[in-house]
């Protein structure tokens, strides 16, 4: 719901596959405030209204449309928002290179230090890593292995069993990083 405003940005905005010019991003921002006045002249709830009018607002004050901070954005906002910045990340939109699941991860965690909440951001690493035991890697080194244990203190350095029949601890060995998450089909 919190995108219900982009019915209202063109077709040709909201399906273009490269990057939007200057104008076309302005247009393309306007959802948040479309997409708050829908809510809140059909549903009068102020609260999906005001987050669908955030959800794109950053903790530093560098989101739109009102550059606002963290202390004044809505806690339903600042859960959405991580919701948000996955899916985007996951479905290419406007062009974006579509990167592997880790390096979404990787980035969405590093939005966690002042750009995106903190809680939620750790609550979908918690709920999403764990589910990455047993399943095949790509190391940096170029050695394919098997996620066997994650590591709490370090979450993007977890015991990783190679083909080799050896193990690489990925939290001692810091050189070495998980470059891919292999998906069988």
């Amino acid at each position: 719901m919190h995108d219900i405003g982009k019915c209202k940005v063109s077709h040709r905005i909201r399906n273009k596959t490269e990057p939007l010019t200057p104008d076309e991003q302005l247009e393309y921002q306007r959802h948040t405030i479309y997409g708050h006045d829908i809510i809140k002249s059909s549903m009068r709830d102020e609260a999906t209204a005001l987050v669908a009018l955030q959800h794109h607002e950053r903790e530093d004050g560098s989101g739109y449309p009102m550059q606002i901070k963290k202390d004044e954005i809505h806690p339903y906002t600042q859960i959405v928002s991580v919701a948000d910045v996955y899916i985007s990340m996951r479905s290419g939109d406007f062009g974006s290179s579509n990167p592997n699941l880790i390096n979404n991860l990787r980035d969405i965690y590093s939005m966690g230090f002042g750009k995106l909440n903190e809680k939620p951001v750790q609550a979908l690493m918690q709920h999403l890593l764990p589910n990455f035991i047993g399943k095949q890697v790509l190391l940096s080194n170029g050695e394919k292995g098997v996620i066997v244990m994650n590591n709490p203190s370090d979450i993007f350095k977890p015991l990783i069993k190679v083909e080799s029949e050896q193990y690489r601890d990925l939290s001692k060995e810091r050189s070495l990083s998980i470059d891919d998450l292999i998906i069988n089909s």
